[in-house]
């Protein structure tokens, strides 16, 4: 090898070596650089007047050291235009700087003037807010309106949200007015019952309850008891659940009274033991409970009147 050769070589090397440390010697002199967010002034196309249906590009740049994140880019549309889709950041390199360009497409939607918006850039914790010029929106041509306008308008979402709950409010409506009806149809029709055969559907389900434990035994007592005080209220037009125990009493001792004589002594015993569950604090236990629960039901059924049992009787 010559010795131009050999100079040649060498030059070579070093201008490969000078090469590849460009990059890493400009990101460790950026790296002395601070972060001084000066956008560039909004460059918009077109400006001034923009056609419904077209679109608007709005563009600004600006420089940060190489080893500074990318700007992060908020736009608020004006009145009468939405944006086109995220606004896009795109990177050009320079030696030791990373030049950003922020772009973002802008949609006329509505004739009329489009002022008010604003493009907010923004590195960590600094922020530059750009305001957006205002634009004219023309009408279009008639001649061009039909196709041109479906693609341009685009309904806004409140609007259909509105529409949402327009729905929401009829569905839920009559989902409300039809358990409100069911709810009424059930209770007259329980309301409909004779009282004894009120009261013997109200035993029988308070005794499933309790044999399935899903009513505690105190709180099912009480429902007991408020069961057999109604049902004589409404069968013999007893005042039963605004008497003490023993005026009630006394006034079934009377000669006059209507309830039969069968059924006083149950009725004595229940009371008593319903005062000692409801003053003394006694705890019931299940199987008594049960019995007296069985006891009511018998004494619902026997006193049945006469000529509704022929009526049942006749009808099966």
């Amino acid at each position: 090898m010559t010795f131009q050769k050999r100079i040649l070589w060498w030059w070579g090397i070093i201008l490969a070596v000078s090469a590849a440390a460009v990059w890493p010697a400009g990101y460790f002199y950026s790296l002395t650089l601070p972060v001084v967010l000066q956008p560039e002034p909004l460059v918009c196309r077109p400006d001034g007047t923009a056609e419904l249906g077209g679109s608007v590009t709005v563009s600004t740049v600006c420089e940060l050291p190489l080893w500074a994140p990318a700007p992060v880019v908020t736009v608020t549309p004006p009145e009468n235009m939405v944006t086109a889709g995220a606004p896009q950041v795109e990177r050009a390199w320079r030696w030791c700087r990373n030049r950003w360009t922020c772009q973002t497409v802008l949609r006329p939607v509505r004739p009329g003037a489009a002022v008010g918006g604003q493009v907010v850039v923004a590195v960590r914790d600094d922020t530059a807010t750009l305001a957006l010029p205002g634009w004219t929106v023309e009408r279009l041509p008639l001649d061009r309106g039909d196709p041109l306008l479906a693609d341009a308008l685009p309904e806004p979402s409140s609007g259909r949200l509105w529409w949402y709950a327009a729905a929401a409010t009829v569905i839920l409506a009559a989902a409300g007015g039809a358990i409100w009806f069911w709810c009424r149809r059930c209770r007259e029709t329980v309301r409909d019952l004779p009282v004894w055969e009120r009261a013997d559907r109200e035993l029988q389900s308070l005794e499933t309850a309790v044999r399935e434990k899903r009513v505690a035994l105190p709180v099912a007592f009480g429902q007991l008891t408020e069961v057999v005080r109604r049902y004589l209220e409404e069968r013999y037009r007893l005042p039963a659940r605004v008497q003490t125990t023993g005026e009630f009493l006394a006034s079934l001792g009377r000669r006059d009274s209507p309830l039969p004589m069968e059924f006083r002594p149950f009725l004595s015993r229940f009371l008593a033991v319903a005062d000692l569950v409801k003053f003394a604090r006694q705890e019931p236990e299940e199987e008594p409970l049960l019995r007296a629960v069985e006891e009511a039901r018998g004494l619902v059924q026997q006193s049945v009147p006469a000529e509704s049992s022929e009526k049942e009787g006749g009808d099966v």
